[in-house]
C-alpha cells in the first residue's frame, strides 16, 4: 500500500515537471514581505509523515505569532492529522486520504480568498505550486525554489526543524527567538485512555524505583533504517533482567507483528508489554509521557516522545541525525554511519526514489544498523536512568 502511494505522489511530481512553465512566479526578485496586518488568510500544506509533521509545528508556532489576523488552514493526511487537528495554531484542517484526494483539496483551497500558500513538507511543497493565483513559498526540493514568491538560503546540513524555519522566515517572520522544541498538544482523553491502558497491565502505582522503557522497532515509510528485531529482543531481555524494569512496545498497525516477533524472542520469562496498533498518535504521545526513556529507530515515534518531554535513544544508520535527530539535549545518538562511506545514503529532501535503497544499491547489506549492538544501546539507556536518578528526576507514575 505505502509502496503504491509513493508512486502516486511521484507521477504527481513528473506531472509538476511537465506543468511548472505555467507555474513560474514573476520575473524578477522576491516580492515586498507581506505585511501582517493584511494577511487574512494562509494556507499550509503539510502533507508528511509523522516525523515531518513534528518538525513543521515549529514554523507553524512562529507563522501564528506572525501573523496574529490570518486564519489559517492547514492540509494534511489522514495518517497525520491527530496531530494537527489539536493544534492551536490552526483554525481549520483539510484532510486528505490519498493522493487521490490532492485535486480535491487544491479545489477547496483554490476557491477561497488566499494570501499566502505555504509548503511545510517535501509532498506539500509539490503540491502548494499547484496553488494558484496566489503568493507561494515552500521547500526548494528537486528544482522548485523558482516557483516561489519568497526564496531563502538553503541548508541542508542543519536540522530540519530549522529547515522549516526558514521558509516562513522568507516571509519576514522573525525566529531568531523561536522555541525549535516541538509542542504536541493532547487532550484529557489521551491522557485517560494511556492511563487505562497502564492500569490494564496493573502498572497504577509501582513503586518509584521502577523504570518504564518505550521500544519502537519500525519505520513503516523507510525499512532500511530499522535495527534488526532480534537484537531488540536481546536487549529486552537484558533489561528485563532488572525486576524494576518493564518494556513497552509502541507503534502504528505495521509494528504489532514485529513487535509479537520481538517477544516470541525474549529469553525471559517476563515479556514485554504490546501497546503497539492499539492507540492513536496522541494517545501513543501520551503512553510516552510516562515512560523515562524510549529506544527507537529514525522514525515519527522518537520525535515524539521528545516533543512531550521523554529522553530518547535514537538509532541512527542510512540517514544523518544531523538533519533528523530528536530535538533536544537529554537524547542519546547511536550512529556509525560516520565510520562507513556509504552513510548516510539518505539525503535530506534528495527526492522520492531514495526510500527504496536495496533497488539503487543492490549489495547493500545495511551495515549502518548492523553496526550498533546491544551494549551500544543498553549503555545508553543506563546513562539517561542514571542521569534521571542523579538529577533527582525520576519520573513518577500516577
Amino acid at each position: 500500500m505505502i509502496d503504491r502511494e509513493k508512486s502516486k505522489v511521484a507521477a504527481f511530481a513528473r506531472r509538476l515537471g511537465r506543468e511548472a512553465p505555467a507555474l513560474g512566479r514573476r520575473e524578477g526578485s522576491d516580492l515586498e514581505k507581506p505585511d501582517p496586518a493584511s494577511v487574512r488568510s494562509i494556507v499550509v500544506w503539510i502533507l508528511a509523515p509523522l516525523g515531518d509533521t513534528i518538525f513543521a509545528l515549529p514554523a507553524l508556532a512562529a507563522l501564528r505569532a506572525a501573523f496574529p489576523r490570518a486564519e489559517i488552514t492547514g492540509v494534511a493526511w489522514n495518517s497525520n492529522r491527530d496531530l494537527l487537528e489539536t493544534s492551536p495554531f490552526l483554525d481549520d484542517l483539510i484532510v486528505c486520504g490519498s493522493s487521490a484526494d490532492l485535486p480535491r483539496a487544491l479545489a477547496v483551497v483554490q476557491s477561497r480568498p488566499v494570501d499566502l500558500s505555504i509548503g511545510l513538507s517535501n509532498i506539500g511543497s509539490y503540491v502548494c505550486a499547484f496553488h494558484t493565483g496566489v503568493r507561494r513559498v515552500g521547500f526548494h526540493a528537486e528544482g522548485l525554489r523558482w516557483l516561489w514568491d519568497y526564496t531563502f538560503s538553503e541548508n541542508l546540513e542543519g536540522h530540519a526543524i530549522d529547515y522549516c524555519l526558514s521558509v516562513v522566515e522568507s516571509l519576514g517572520v522573525d525566529v531568531r527567538e523561536a522555541d525549535r522544541q516541538p509542542q504536541v498538544v493532547l487532550t484529557p482523553g489521551d491522557h485517560a485512555w494511556a492511563e487505562s491502558w497502564l492500569a490494564r497491565q496493573r502498572w497504577e502505582q509501582p513503586p518509584p524505583e521502577t523504570s518504564l522503557i518505550a521500544v519502537h522497532p519500525g519505520g513503516s515509510h523507510f525499512s532500511a533504517k530499522r535495527w534488526p528485531l532480534l537484537r531488540f529482543s536481546e536487549l529486552i531481555t537484558r533489561l528485563h533482567a532488572d525486576p524494576a524494569r518493564q518494556v513497552v512496545i509502541i507503534g502504528g498497525r505495521d509494528d504489532r507483528r514485529l513487535g509479537e516477533i520481538i517477544s516470541r524472542h525474549v529469553r525471559h520469562p517476563r515479556r514485554p508489554w504490546i501497546a503497539a496498533g492499539e492507540a492513536r498518535i496522541r494517545q501513543t504521545a501520551a503512553l510516552l509521557e510516562r515512560c523515562d526513556v524510549m529506544v527507537g529507530n529514525d522514525s515519527g515515534p522518537q520525535h515524539l516522545a521528545a516533543a512531550v518531554g521523554t529522553p530518547v535513544v535514537a538509532l541512527f544508520g542510512p540517514t544523518s541525525p544531523t538533519n533528523f535527530r530528536p530535538y533536544g539535549d537529554r537524547h542519546e545518538v547511536i550512529w556509525k554511519g560516520d565510520r562507513l562511506a556509504c552513510s548516510p545514503c539518505f539525503r535530506f529532501l534528495g527526492g522520492l526514489q531514495q526510500y527504496w535503497p536495496r533497488r539503487l544499491r543492490p549489495g547493500c547489506r545495511l551495515e549502518c544498523m548492523r553496526s550498533i549492538t546491544v551494549e551500544d544501546v543498553l549503555g545508553a539507556v543506563e546513562r539517561i536512568l542514571g542521569a534521571r536518578v542523579t538529577a533527582g528526576a525520576h519520573h513518577e507514575h500516577s
